[in-house]
């Protein structure tokens, strides 16, 4: 009898499951963001969200949770139901690399996170201020080597995809550069226009006015091709440094254990994103990129790679988060 018992209440929970996966959504759908309201990432996230909310039926509400350098946003979503209902904008920092650097996070992205599909990808700029005398990368290496440390770099922190961009640089071509973080791009901007610092790998979309009005020159792009924002900045391959890659990418993230049929529903709506003509144009504004689809064991993917892309230059050069 109590083994009869148990195999009904056993039934039950997955008997749910199916049932609110074929109603799924019901109801508003909450996207956690890490980042503050106006930001950038916001400005996806809505843009993103209004496009997925028309497919699905429902809308999507924008939680702004910045903190922890993106991790606060991923551990309210890690720890939250398995339903569907709240989702993650994950960053490579909050689902690949954040457990490489930091000690204190409460949740293990590979175990608690679950990869949906990616949103955008922000191919990094190498920038400087324009009044120092270098107009390429290779000239910008050759002056470093003539100045071992005296020049500083400008992060948006410790272990954030800026940082860890000018270490691998550094490390690829044997100069010495003094890191300076700080919290977030736009004290970055203000730091390279007074030239407190003189050099940062940077998302372009803070820096375009800057760019635009002479005072910070982008010497290359971080991507596979130029883009049409900045048609005159050579590609790293082209300026000569075909090894350098360094960008960003935006993402959907789920608790663990969302049943596969909801997953399936948000990846069909994210699909829709990519290939809205709308969306499109509003990134490529900013130099953002819309990437080509990733199923959730792409995405998966590649995290894990960025992962093991980092892991070295990680541990060799002590960067830690505390």
């Amino acid at each position: 009898m109590k083994r009869r018992t148990f195999i009904a209440a056993a039934c039950v929970p997955a008997f749910a499951t199916r049932a609110n996966a074929n109603l799924y959504p019901s109801r508003p759908i909450k996207l956690v963001v890490p980042t503050s309201a106006g930001g950038i990432a916001d400005f996806i996230a809505r843009s993103a969200g209004e496009v997925m909310a028309r497919s699905l039926g429902q809308p999507f509400v924008l939680d702004n949770r910045p903190g922890g350098a993106s991790t606060l946003a991923a551990n309210i979503v890690a720890h939250a139901n398995a339903d569907g209902y709240t989702l993650l904008m994950g960053t490579e920092f909050n689902m690949a690399t954040a457990a490489l650097l930091r000690k204190d996070i409460a949740y293990d992205p590979r175990k608690d996170l679950l990869p949906i599909g990616v949103l955008a990808k922000f191919p990094l700029g190498l920038i400087v201020n324009a009044k120092l005398p270098v107009r390429s990368v290779r000239e910008l290496v050759n002056y470093l080597r003539a100045r071992p440390g005296a020049v500083n770099y400008a992060s948006a922190g410790a272990g954030t995809a800026y940082h860890l961009a000018a270490e691998m640089f550094k490390a690829q071509n044997d100069v010495q550069i003094v890191h300076v973080p700080y919290a977030g791009g736009a004290p970055m901007a203000t730091s390279l226009i007074r030239r407190d610092t003189e050099v940062a790998f940077a998302a372009l979309n803070t820096y375009l006015p800057f760019i635009r009005s002479g005072e910070l020159r982008v010497l290359a792009i971080a991507n596979e091709r130029r883009i049409p924002l900045l048609p005159d900045v050579p590609t790293f391959a082209e300026a000569g440094f075909p090894a350098f890659d360094a960008s960003m990418h935006l993402g959907l993230a789920s608790p663990s254990g969302v049943a596969p049929d909801i997953i399936h529903r948000l990846h069909a709506a994210l699909a829709k994103v990519w290939a809205d003509e709308t969306y499109r144009t509003r990134m490529a504004t900013y130099g953002i990129e819309t990437p080509a689809p990733h199923t959730p064991t792409e995405y998966a993917e590649r995290l894990a790679a960025e992962a093991r892309r980092w892991q070295g230059l990680i541990a060799k050069n002590k960067i830690r988060m505390e």
